[in-house]
Formats: structure tokens, C-alpha cells, sequence
């Protein structure tokens, strides 16, 4: 690039993921998506934003780099054009994540509503600060009756989903280099026994300044039906990673996990997570997790969720680190109109490393979407967390109005409010 202008430099993806779950924060984790980023943007990759979607769930749609990579925008195509009404219906939600595992966890980094859609091209463009992460997904809800009954948006399929950063004019000119190759085998050695090999190599290298990295991943899964309740899962995965033909670092990653469906409203999962990090044969890391998910539908348009969660890790510097969590949410949906989020979550954090120390973070959520006629909407955020040391309140509006249906004028109001994900700097928009 070259003069005073801006352009977005593209990103090149190892794998697109994705799911529909209710708890964009934690597990399960997506699984993969190739259609997402096949390059062509007219087949559908399987996800419905319309609305024959299912409206009692969230969309998780995502990228996962391969490395850490800094990105600020993203476009996400889908297969027909959109009315701006429905097009600004949609309210994108931005996580990130250095793992996307079933005891992983994502922060929220940016909400963008509503998001720009494109003229000559079917794909929103969602733009937010800047974060450098290896796995990011925006998160959305398929959209409602409230909006429209056009029989034409029944189905909104995505078809593709491309990530940017934007790099200034001024800026000397970028040279990059990324290969990316997958090899993926499954079959059933029983009627209830599946087992799984995949492979993946991915280098990367830019000029200036010098920088090259390479990546091998080999994973070994299985999965076992026990009977119709239980099911259980195992995978194995080493990772072998090298930058500037450097000393190697060496990630393994063990899981299991037992999946319980007792009646059609009642489900467990216990799932168990760990890996052990080497460098020149030493080990520098190990960190454990288990977590106890129950979830179940309580009624027509209400379900719950509650999470119990241990985590012991012994961090790089030495020490040892152990945690304890709950979690508990529930979705309200009384009627088309209305739409109604709640989540409470405590951690318990100890530390032991030459010194003992202990914290207490409290977090609660409550998320209203609220739908009174076609053309009008409103939604708000709102966020408690407490630390033994502050106290912090975050509120976050939004409101849309389109006074002609099926055209494109449009009145939109959005107010919003975050920590950053470094520091605890408060982000006004």
C-alpha cells in the first residue's frame, strides 16, 4: 500500500467453525466448517439466519487463524439480498478466544448493531477495534417474525465469511507468504465406535521484518455411543510449532468428555481438558479443567443452563493456580415480541506461587430484545461485575426504526460500553 489512504488487507484462514449454542462464552466447542471458507460465496454453508432458523439459539459463526492474528473487520456473506429493515435486525456480536475447546473459554470483544450491508455484494460488514487472537466468531440471532413475514427471507443462508485488517497508506509495503494443507480421515470400526486421524500444516512467513513460523497438528478422537443416553468422546492432539527455525514448542491436548441425554428437555455434559507444553524437552506448562454442564427446557420458550467447573494449572513461572466457577443462565421467550437473557456466574481464583493470594469475581447479565411492531426495535445490555477491589456497571442500548417497510430509510441509536481486553479501561461508543 501506498500514499495517505487506507485499504483492508485480507487474512488468510486455517479452518472455519461453527455452531448453534446458546452460550457464546464457554464450550461446546465449534466444530469445523469448510464451506465457510471455500471461496464461493452462493452455496450455503449450512447455517440459517432466517426465519425458519432456529430463533431459540444463537448462531456461532467463526475463523479459527491458525496463529494469532490481528483483524478489525469482517465480512460475512450470505445468499440473497436484504431489505435494509431485515438487514438491520441483525446485532453482531464479537468474541474472541486462544482456544476453541469444549472447556475453553471467549470474551466478548466489540458489539457492532447494526452492521452495514452491502450494496453490490449480499454480505454484512462488521467492523470493531482491533484484537490480535487466533480463534474469533461473530454471534448472532436468526431473525424474527417481529421484523417481517415476507415469505422471501424465510431462508437466509451464510455462504462465506472473510476476515481483514487495515493497514495505512503510509505503511511500507507488506510482503506475506501462508501455505495451509488438511487431510482428515473417519470410520467406524463398530456400529457404536467411530475413530478419527487429522493432519494439518500451516507456514506462514512476511518481509519486512523477517519472520517465518511453521505449524504441524496431529489429532487422533474417538467417539462411543454406550446406549441411548451416554456417549462418550476422546481425542488426543500433539502440536509442533517453530518460528524463525527457533527452538520448537511442543502442545499436547487431552480430552474427554460423556454426553448424557436423559429425556428430550434434560441433558448432561461432563467434559475434562488438559495440556502439557514443552520447550527444548522441558516441561513449561500444564493446565487441567472439568466442567459439569446441565441443561434442560423448562417449558415452551424457557430453558436454563447450569455450569460447575474446577480448573488446576501450574503456570510457566512456576506455582500453581486452581479455580472454582458456577454459572447459571436462563432463556425467557414468552412471545414473538419479546426476548429475554439472564446469567449470573461466580469465580473463585487462588494462587500459590512464593506467595498465597485469592479473588472473588462476580458477574452478572441480564439481555432484553424487545420487538413492538415491524418497523421498530429496541434492545439493551445490562452488566454487573464485582471484584473484591471495584465495582463495575456497563449498560448498552440499541434502537432501529424504519418507518417505510421495504425501504431503506432507516433511523438507528446505539450506545455502548466495555472494558478493554487489556487493562481495565473503559470503551464508550
Amino acid at each position: 500500500f501506498s500514499g495517505e489512504g487506507t485499504g483492508i488487507f485480507p487474512l488468510t484462514p486455517s479452518a472455519g467453525i461453527s455452531s448453534l449454542d446458546d452460550t457464546p462464552a464457554d464450550g461446546p466447542a465449534l466444530g469445523p466448517n469448510f464451506a465457510l471458507i471455500d471461496g464461493n460465496r452462493q452455496v450455503s454453508a449450512g447455517i440459517d439466519l432466517g426465519l425458519d432458523g432456529d430463533q431459540t439459539t444463537l448462531a456461532n459463526i467463526g475463523i479459527d487463524f491458525g496463529f494469532p492474528a490481528t483483524v478489525d473487520t469482517i465480512h460475512l456473506y450470505v445468499d440473497r439480498a436484504l431489505i435494509s429493515t431485515v438487514a438491520g435486525s441483525f446485532s453482531w456480536d464479537i468474541y474472541v478466544s486462544s482456544e476453541n475447546t469444549d472447556t475453553g473459554t471467549w470474551t466478548l470483544h466489540a458489539t457492532v448493531f447494526p452492521a452495514p450491508f452491502g450494496v453490490f455484494e449480499n454480505r454484512f460488514e462488521i467492523s470493531f477495534p482491533s484484537v490480535e487472537t487466533q480463534f474469533i466468531k461473530v454471534v448472532t440471532r436468526p431473525l424474527t417474525s417481529a421484523v417481517t413475514l415476507d415469505p422471501a427471507f424465510r431462508n437466509i443462508f451464510v455462504t462465506e465469511i472473510e476476515t481483514f485488517f487495515t493497514v495505512s497508506g503510509k505503511e511500507k509495503r507488506l510482503t506475506t507468504e501462508e501455505h495451509t494443507y488438511n487431510l482428515a480421515l473417519r470410520g467406524k470400526v463398530s456400529e457404536k465406535t467411530t475413530l478419527g486421524y487429522a493432519l494439518s500444516f500451516r507456514y506462514e512467513s512476511s518481509e519486512p521484518p523477517s519472520f517465518q513460523r511453521t505449524r504441524w497438528n496431529n489429532t487422533v478422537d474417538a467417539v462411543h455411543k454406550f446406549n441411548k443416553v451416554f456417549t462418550g468422546t476422546t481425542s488426543f492432539t500433539r502440536e509442533d510449532e517453530s518460528e524463525n527455525n527457533d527452538e520448537d514448542t511442543v502442545r499436547y491436548e487431552y480430552t474427554a468428555s460423556v454426553r448424557a441425554v436423559y429425556l428430550e428437555t434434560l441433558r448432561q455434559r461432563l467434559a475434562y481438558r488438559g495440556t502439557y507444553v514443552e520447550e527444548e524437552d522441558f516441561r513449561t506448562e500444564q493446565t487441567n479443567s472439568i466442567n459439569l454442564r446441565t441443561s434442560a427446557d423448562l417449558y415452551e420458550g424457557w430453558s436454563a443452563f447450569l455450569d460447575l467447573g474446577y480448573n488446576w494449572d501450574k503456570p510457566a513461572d512456576g506455582g500453581r493456580k486452581t479455580s472454582i466457577i458456577g454459572r447459571i443462565g436462563s432463556d425467557l421467550i414468552p412471545n414473538q415480541k419479546l426476548h429475554i437473557t439472564l446469567d449470573y456466574q461466580v469465580t473463585e481464583t487462588e494462587e500459590e506461587n512464593g506467595e498465597e493470594s485469592s479473588e472473588l469475581v462476580q458477574r452478572g447479565d441480564l439481555l432484553i430484545f424487545f420487538i413492538p411492531t415491524y418497523t421498530l426495535s429496541f434492545s439493551g445490555r445490562w452488566t454487573l461485575q464485582d471484584r473484591e477491589d471495584s465495582t463495575d456497571f456497563f449498560q448498552n442500548y440499541s434502537a432501529s426504526w424504519n418507518p417505510f417497510p421495504g425501504g431503506d430509510f432507516q433511523l438507528l441509536f446505539f450506545y455502548n460500553e466495555r472494558l478493554r481486553t487489556s487493562g481495565n479501561e473503559r470503551d464508550t461508543t
